[in-house]
């Protein structure tokens, strides 16, 4: 692809962004940009590196040659605006280029996976040749068997080229750009290959290079399974030691029939070259006698997208400082290009057969910061390599939360001390001989859709009552029951909902508040939300308060408080939240006590400055890592200097 080079003022980037405008995005970091141009095929990304003593500009990903003018287009419009912005142009490498269609027999595989499959577009039985060259020995095979479909896997453009234009005559005969084990695996149905041909393979002859050999017990179980009864693998080489090591693979296989040779199958180019050095070539021809073979799933094309649910700028903030420290077992992160509202970052997925580059866009949206694949040209990769990468997503969030989450809980603690929740009145129930537990639960019903003044109102009426106990409860009627509960809003509908999770948990539970398995309290869970006027956080409450369970409250005050400080957005839902905590703090064996605490101290900041309306942040002990707080600040502080 066509690319440029740059000479600079010593200001570098400043007021690039004024020069580029619309349709231009441009963000930098350090001595390197980012450079998003939007044209007909979407936009197009290219870099702008220092490269010695000049500015390089390139583009981010490959694209296919068609595109070639799209991208020349491209350069030229960031071309003029540079040299706008007082930029001089050195050199411009492959800027004549012409374009080039694409070749006629070339097919895109990745319209064929969407499409079903070759089946549906050619018929098997297949003779698939890898690594066809300037296809001679494909031209041979598509002639001596036109009743058959011949497949070339190669990723050379340049043979492609030359080769279509020798198979433009031939109609059983179809190209693809792709790796010749990634072709073979994603492309062919089990059992539809008739034949695999392989002429003169790399031999990587030293020994730290022999595990880039296409050769490998992995590729023959892929033929075994890809092959059909009979089918036939043909490998010619002119290294013995390759010979040596190919023969080996398949003796000790007892569904392979092998032969070796001293001829070529075929007289290619390198065949006939080999011929008149005088040097020996070695031919192995095997067949597939048993049709049992291991199935190996086909590769697809990488399509990760991951939300992470916090603010961008606690994102941008942890990551683009640091972001080598998150690299993991499976990703590698290498450079990062940073903007106002997404940056873009390049890493390597880890595989089996090596790393493969790729680039991941993180741009915030309305519930968190969204990560995606960004290259125009997806890897292929199996299910391992998909897990391995949202694997590595989780570890980000957990190292993320945690380090915020610890930061939070310390800062509520030195203001508010050790919490005392859920209150309760321990001589009441001990003197009329009911359980704190009743109370708990009568409390996570009434504080729906209310604040706790107005439910402690409530109790105490009940208390006065002496009837704040769930015997106390069933032997009150509905409409009087109703009145009392009329404090804190809907009264008919809290009485009833009390008097159904009664006759509910006599019923499910016997009576008994014990502590619940893991198991069993994610089924009381289910259960529980069955109770009309029972929901999310309400269900939540009883459980971790009068069951002791593990399960994290996300209230009305754990999302305005998450959400200021830039943890999580206010549409953030429930269960992933709880998901994370329970990751976050696996380790810890009483979980239910540090949710009991945690939750207590949100609520209390929420009820004394974390209000909906008029926050008093002033004298909030979270204002140092709070958005929310720190830009109110900054207005009163700008109206007082007025």
């Amino acid at each position: 692809m066509p690319h440029l080079f740059f000479r600079s003022s010593p200001a570098h980037f400043q007021g690039l962004s004024q020069v580029f405008g619309q349709g231009v995005y441009f963000s930098s970091i350090g001595s390197s940009a980012l450079l998003s141009v939007a044209s007909s095929i979407g936009r197009l990304d290219f870099l702008l590196l220092l490269r010695r003593q000049h500015f390089l500009v390139k583009l981010v990903s490959p694209l296919e040659v068609k595109w070639r003018a799209e991208v020349k287009m491209a350069l030229q419009q960031i071309a003029e605006k540079l040299q706008d912005a007082g930029w001089e142009i050195v050199t411009q490498v492959n800027w004549q280029i012409p374009y080039h269609p694409a070749p006629e027999k070339l097919l895109d595989w990745r319209e064929v996976m969407k499409g079903g499959g070759l089946p549906n577009f050619f018929p098997p039985p297949y003779l698939v040749e890898i690594g066809f060259g300037y296809g001679e020995f494909l031209a041979h095979l598509t002639e001596k068997h036109p009743q058959k479909t011949v497949v070339g896997l190669e990723l050379s453009i340049e043979c492609i080229r030359i080769a279509s234009k020798k198979l433009k005559e031939f109609s059983n005969v179809v190209l693809f750009r792709i790796d010749g084990v990634d072709g073979l695996r994603t492309l062919f149905p089990s059992g539809s290959v008739e034949g695999v041909y392989l002429m003169f393979p790399d031999p990587w002859e030293k020994r730290k290079h022999k595990k880039r050999r296409l050769l490998s017990p992995f590729f023959v179980q892929l033929l075994l399974e890809r092959l059909k009864k009979g089918g036939k693998f043909i490998f010619v080489t002119d290294s013995a030691s390759y010979s040596v090591y190919a023969r080996k693979l398949f003796h000790h296989q007892n569904w392979w029939k092998s032969e070796q040779k001293t001829l070529p199958f075929f007289p290619t180019r390198y065949a006939k070259k080999w011929g008149r050095l005088g040097e020996k070539v070695w031919t192995l021809e095997v067949e597939k006698r048993e049709q049992n073979a291991r199935k190996i799933a086909p590769l697809h094309l990488l399509s990760f997208r991951h939300i992470f649910p916090v603010d961008f700028s606690t994102f941008s903030a942890h990551l683009v400082p640091k972001f080598a420290e998150f690299s993991s077992d499976g990703l590698v992160l290498k450079e990062i290009f940073s903007g106002e509202r997404e940056f873009l970052c390049l890493a390597f997925l880890k595989k089996k057969i090596g790393s493969v580059p790729i680039w991941l866009r993180f741009s915030a949206v309305e519930n968190g910061v969204v990560c995606q694949l960004h290259n125009s040209l997806p890897p292929l990769v199996d299910d391992g390599d998909e897990k391995s990468l949202m694997a590595w997503a989780k570890s980000v969030e957990e190292k993320m939360l945690s380090q915020k989450l610890g930061i939070l809980i310390d800062a509520l603690e030195k203001r508010f001390g050790e919490p005392n929740w859920w209150p309760f009145d321990a001589q009441y129930h001990q003197k009329e001989g009911s359980l704190p537990e009743e109370e708990i639960v009568l409390g996570a019903i009434l504080t729906q859709n209310t604040s706790w003044k107005n439910v402690e109102r409530c109790l105490e009426e009940l208390k006065w009552r002496k009837i704040l106990s769930f015997e106390g409860i069933e032997n009150t009627g509905e409409k009087e029951l109703a009145e009392i509960f009329r404090i804190t809003g809907m009264g008919k509908q809290k009485a009833r909902t009390a008097k159904n999770w009664i006759r509910w948990f006599r019923d499910a539970l016997g009576g008994k508040f014990s502590v619940l398995s893991e198991q069993n309290f994610r089924k009381v869970r289910k259960e529980m939300l069955k109770i009309p006027g029972i929901g999310l956080e309400t269900a939540d409450s009883i459980l971790l308060y009068a069951f002791h369970s593990p399960i994290m409250v996300i209230s009305a005050y754990a999302r305005r408080i998450l959400s200021r400080i830039g943890l999580s957005s206010p549409i953030s839902s429930a269960h992933r939240w709880q998901e994370l905590f329970d990751s976050i703090f696996a380790s810890i064996s009483d979980r239910a006590r540090i949710y009991q605490k945690f939750h207590a101290l949100l609520v209390e900041l929420g009820k004394r400055n974390c209000h909906r309306q008029n926050p008093l942040c002033s004298f909030c002990p979270v204002l140092d890592f709070c958005f929310t707080g720190k830009q109110k600040n900054k207005i009163k502080l700008g109206e007082v200097q007025k």
